[in-house]
């Protein structure tokens, strides 16, 4: 049991650091916009929907301050807008894609398509199946 432990630690820290490459090498419009693997963890997380601050720390597992600093930058760099909720609390402020953002969200969802595309290529129907039970299982593990 000791040795697959071994084994799987190394696993997840070899796909988490070619996950982490591919992001910033091969999704050209990241990599142009020299965006962190912080940057884009954040900017992915908040996609197509608002996001308070809190949400995004709990989700990208980074304290809050430094979700600020890092939404800052994005903000004025034009990816990430800022809207307090008008209607019910003025105190909550939500984080939303600014229209640059989202032109660069759904280019970026292009070539993770891809990407998911060439895995699933290169694995038979059966494999599939299993790699989606997995990925399903390890999802529901709470990691805090």
């Amino acid at each position: 049991m000791e040795n697959k432990k071994k084994e799987l630690t190394k696993l997840i820290g070899d796909l988490r650091r070619k996950f982490d490459s591919f992001i910033l090498d091969s999704i050209p419009i990241i990599k142009d916009e020299n965006f962190s693997i912080n940057d884009y963890l954040i900017f992915e997380f908040v996609g197509n929907s608002k996001r308070t601050m809190m949400e995004i720390s709990k989700e990208v597992n980074l304290t809050p301050g430094a979700v600020s600093q890092i939404v800052d930058n994005l903000v004025k760099r034009n990816y990430l807008k800022r809207e307090r909720d008008e209607d019910i609390d003025r105190r909550k402020v939500f984080v939303s894609l600014a229209s640059k953002g989202k032109r660069l969200y759904e280019l970026a969802y292009k070539e993770r398509l891809c990407f998911s595309k060439k895995i699933l290529d290169n694995l038979t129907e059966i494999e599939q199946k299993y790699l989606f039970i997995i990925f399903k299982k390890i999802n529901e593990v709470s990691f805090k």
